[in-house]
């Protein structure tokens, strides 16, 4: 029997289709080739495409605007998806994108790189925010001395870094330096190869004996993470050192975050107001996670006495600190830290099942 072809609306996509669902996607790339010239697909017909996906929910729409090779095509998306990985800003990982074809030899025509439109906003579709949290976590369970000592090394890198970008005028000069230099005094700390490539630094392999491994700076900072970066290896290198260590301990903890976060903000505020003293509020469980303790004692809270529920014991226990004891740059410091170790605050775990807080007392201690 001869095969039932279908009617083109049963496979094509139409703009009724795209505009009848709803989308939240940073970015939306129609990157398929065309195999054929004799494609019915217009220029009109894809601009229509994008603006259907714009308003179906997309922020931003990629997609070619005529006919180009297969080989070309993969290039050109392979270059495309690296950039965006590494944080780039949509356009930017596009004319990178561009750059590479053009540059490849066997498809620099343009036909082959510069039918290519953007539209919709210029987003950043790659966070690594959490990334960074992670690589932080790793650095901090190496030796004290150590990590002090790399997160110094880290973060003068990442303050050279930006000064480079914010002089620059027109093309950013490239800028690196050999990774033997900076693998010799930070080499036995982990993470600290991924706290870099996380802000945008590549790392390129010795090609040749006269040609040594090097650390290649980066060239914008189109998410912002070298700055944000920089504000929390400012804070990790501000609190006391022995409170890195009690970050380590903690960071095996994700559900202490929220609470010792809020603990910290709390006392933040009382440092700013005229109040003598606060008591504040704290789960037991959180309480007893390892490197909770030793970091708010480390922090100047004091420990107050536990009062025994009619039931047995309190599920919270107070802390307080009399006036004056609470530095307030200190405590801004430890509340970067915590975001730091445990990334953003919004994708920061939940406890499963938290406590109604009891009302915190405020008055002299």
């Amino acid at each position: 029997a001869a095969s039932v072809v279908p009617e083109p609306q049963e496979y094509l996509l139409s703009v009724g289709d795209v505009l009848s669902v709803k989308l939240r996607a940073k970015l939306v790339v129609l990157s398929s080739c065309l195999k054929s010239s004799r494609s019915r697909i217009t220029a009109k017909g894809l601009r229509d495409m994008a603006q259907a996906f714009l308003a179906a929910g997309a922020e931003c729409v990629v997609l070619p605007l005529w006919l180009s090779s297969f080989q070309a095509s993969r290039l050109m998306m392979n270059a495309f998806y690296s950039s965006l990985c590494i944080g780039s800003r949509t356009s930017r990982a596009l004319s990178y994108a561009m750059q590479v074809v053009h540059s490849s030899g066997k498809h620099c025509h343009p036909s082959n790189w510069s039918g290519y439109a953007l539209f919709g906003h210029d987003t950043v579709v790659k966070d690594r925010s959490k990334d960074l949290a992670r690589s932080i976590r790793s650095m901090l369970q190496a030796p004290l001395d150590y990590l002090i000592a790399a997160l110094k090394i880290l973060q003068a890198m990442i303050v050279s870094s930006l000064k480079h970008l914010s002089h620059k005028d027109g093309v950013v000069e490239p800028k690196y330096t050999a990774r033997q230099a900076v693998e010799s005094k930070v080499g036995m700390v982990p993470g600290w190869e991924e706290v870099l490539s996380c802000t945008g630094f590549h790392f390129i392999s010795q090609i040749k004996k006269d040609i040594p491994a090097t650390i290649v700076f980066p060239d914008h900072d189109d998410s912002g993470l070298q700055k944000k970066c920089q504000r929390h290896l400012e804070a990790l290198l501000g609190v006391p050192p022995t409170c890195l260590k009690a970050l380590g301990a903690l960071s095996k903890h994700p559900s202490a975050a929220r609470p010792v976060l809020e603990i910290l903000r709390s006392a933040k505020l009382a440092v700013d107001s005229p109040e003598r003293g606060t008591r504040f509020t704290l789960e037991r469980e959180v309480w007893g996670c390892s490197g909770c303790q030793d970091l708010l004692l480390k922090l100047n809270f004091g420990l107050l006495e536990l009062h025994s529920s009619a039931g047995g014991s309190s599920p919270w226990v107070q802390l307080g600190a009399p006036v004056g004891v609470l530095d307030g740059r200190v405590l801004h410091f430890a509340i970067t830290s915590v975001i730091a170790v445990f990334g953003p605050e919004d994708l920061m775990e939940v406890p499963r099942h938290r406590k109604l807080r009891p009302a915190e007392t405020s008055g002299p201690l």
